[in-house]
This record gives C-alpha cells, structure tokens and sequence, in this order.
C-alpha cells in the first residue's frame, strides 16, 4: 500500500463513529485488528473479538490512539479507522513479504496459513 495522503484504504470507514454501545462485524475488525496489532504496540490490552464495543475496546482504542497520537476519545471515528487499518495492513503486507522468504529458502513449510512462524 503507498505511503501517501490519497492512498485508498480497504476496508473502507464505515460512515459512523464505532464507540461504546456499538456492535457488529465493523466492531469485530476493530477488535481483531487492535489484538493482531499488538505484536508492533506490546502494551496494547488483549481484546476478545466479540464484535461488542464494551469499556475494553474502549481503553484499547485509547492506548492506540496515545500510542499513534490520535486524538484521544475511545471512539473509532475516519481518523482512528483510517490510522488503525493502514497499520494493520502494513503488518499484513510485512507478514506476507516474510512468508515469501520464509518459503523461497525453507520451502512451502510453516507458511501455508498465511502466518510467518519468524
């Protein structure tokens, strides 16, 4: 993904702010996303993906949003959205560039899942 202002982001923000109260599968890619995320941001609490946004989600989201200098709300609004799955995919695209490599010297061995065992 480029690295510039008008770089699409997929998948796209929702149209609506995602905060306490709010549920469905938007909650759970938040969710999902933030839990995977935390191999770059270690300090980021362990979320159940439940597609439920209760008070952890919330506190998640403002650890990540500390750590990534948002604005500091527990709310998932363009910003947060746009920040969070640029970095997920970012993760995503690393995690595939070392499968490749992985598998270009060890062979079709560890990587079949789409997870790098590096």
């Amino acid at each position: 993904m480029a690295n510039t202002p008008n770089a699409a982001i997929s998948p796209v923000y929702p149209g609506h702010v995602l905060q306490s109260g709010s549920s469905g599968s938007e909650v759970a890619r938040v969710q999902k996303y933030l839990d995977a995320l935390r191999v770059k941001y270690p300090t980021l609490t362990s979320l159940t993906v439940d597609g439920r946004y209760g008070s952890g989600t919330s506190n998640t989201v403002k650890q990540y949003q500390a750590i990534t200098k948002l604005s500091i709300d527990g709310k998932v609004g363009r910003d947060t959205w746009n920040a969070l799955i640029a970095d997920y995919n970012r993760l995503t695209e690393i995690d595939s560039r070392l499968c490749e490599l992985y598998n270009s010297i060890w062979g079709n061995t560890g990587c079949e899942s789409g997870i790098c065992p590096l």
